[in-house]
């Protein structure tokens, strides 16, 4: 009997200790993202100044999270951030930037964004002439036309430090021929085939020395090829899973985009995020959308061929919310933020466990997975559950 009563005992000791383990970790599963701070939330630095950046998450009790991944971003201009540290370097424009340091915490199908203010003063040291024209981008890098077709081709100026240079005047130029171009960047191919260079050039005021970009076109009787985007380090498919799934509702409108600098083999790549809703019908070819919280009514992007719309097989309508991802200006992808909500159990069911065990099916309109719960899509109510 000792032997029963002893054995009750520890067993007991156990379950009680695997609960006090496991209380912790449910509370913290139970306790939803609410909102994030950015430390510091304004900073003043000299041209090249590296600063850290740190966001912790919290809850609505201001209990701080530790189930949460961060993506980080610039808005404004003034410099540079590693997406995923949140080290920003400043550029070599001094003057303030707003806002420009933007943070997305993501926890599960919950985000939450802040925003810090970076001041770039005229002090600090760099290696070269803080703000003076570097290198042009012409943008598209590669193109194929058919004879007597026509290419349109933009141009950006950059300093060392790879940020954008506003308002330079680019001249347009054939070196090796191969058809005409315009002062606006508009090629029309010639009737000869063959491989040739489009060169922008431009002279930043107050300095004497052009810097040239260029980019090659082929004119082929195979006609137009899309775009080649080369971003060979960038992860088309992580954005997609971050903000793609999970900015939803109220979130996706206090989203500001941004940017950020990858490195390929071709060179330093800056790869921007555009949110904003749908304007009208997308054609094959192009997009207009509003960007979100911005000055700017619309925004018109070219689409390459095929579709870039994420995820794949998805369709665009005037009132949908997007993301464009865009790489040195080429539109990448174009991601479709889901429509689906959370919130209550499906009428009828209760929750999960309980609907399992009774074997009910998914009522219309609706999805049940093990990590996510009830979720509703764009033909269901308006309503989902959120699992574990």
């Amino acid at each position: 009997m000792k032997k029963k009563i002893l054995a009750a005992v520890l067993a007991a000791a156990v379950i009680g200790g695997t609960l006090f383990w496991a209380i912790p970790a449910l509370a913290q599963s139970l306790n939803p993202l609410d909102h994030v701070d950015i430390n510091p939330a304004n900073i003043t630095m000299g041209v090249g100044g590296v600063q850290q950046f740190i966001a912790q998450a919290y809850d609505s009790s201001n209990q701080a999270l530790s189930n949460v991944n961060y993506f980080w971003l610039v808005t404004g201009g003034g410099g540079t951030i590693n997406n995923t540290t949140g080290q920003f370097t400043a550029g070599g424009f001094p003057g303030t930037y707003a806002g420009t340091v933007e943070v997305v915490a993501v926890q599960k199908t919950l985000t939450a964004v802040a925003t810090a203010t970076v001041i770039v003063s005229g002090s600090g040291t760099l290696t070269g002439t803080p703000g003076v024209l570097n290198h042009i981008v012409v943008n598209p890098a590669n193109a194929t036309v058919a004879p007597g077709a026509t290419q349109s081709f933009t141009a950006q100026g950059y300093d060392f430090n790879n940020v954008a240079i506003p308002n330079l005047v680019y001249g347009w130029s054939l070196p090796a021929g191969g058809g005409t171009i315009d002062g606006n960047g508009v090629f029309t191919a010639g009737t000869s085939t063959g491989t040739y260079t489009v060169q922008a050039s431009s002279i930043q005021t107050g300095y004497a020395t052009a810097v040239s970009g260029v980019a090659t076109v082929v004119v082929s009787t195979t006609g137009s090829a899309a775009p080649n985007i080369s971003a060979s380090t960038f992860n088309i498919s992580r954005l997609t899973r971050i903000f793609g799934r999970y900015l939803k509702g109220g979130n996706f409108a206090n989203f500001l985009g941004g940017q950020f600098q990858v490195n390929s083999p071709t060179g330093p790549e800056t790869v921007a995020l555009v949110p904003g809703t749908v304007q009208s019908n997308p054609s094959p070819a192009s997009l207009i959308i509003v960007p979100n919280n911005t000055a700017t009514p619309q925004t018109a992007f070219t689409l390459p061929s095929p579709s870039v719309i994420q995820p794949s097989g998805a369709t665009l309508n005037p009132g949908d919310q997007v993301i464009v991802v865009t790489v040195n200006g080429q539109v990448s992808a174009v991601l479709k933020v889901a429509s689906t909500t959370t919130g209550q159990t499906p009428p009828g069911f209760k929750n999960r466990g309980h609907d399992n065990g009774q074997g009910q099916q998914n009522p219309p309109g609706w999805s049940h997975g093990k990590k996510t719960g009830w979720q509703q899509g764009s033909n269901g109510d308006k309503s989902g559950h959120q699992g574990d």
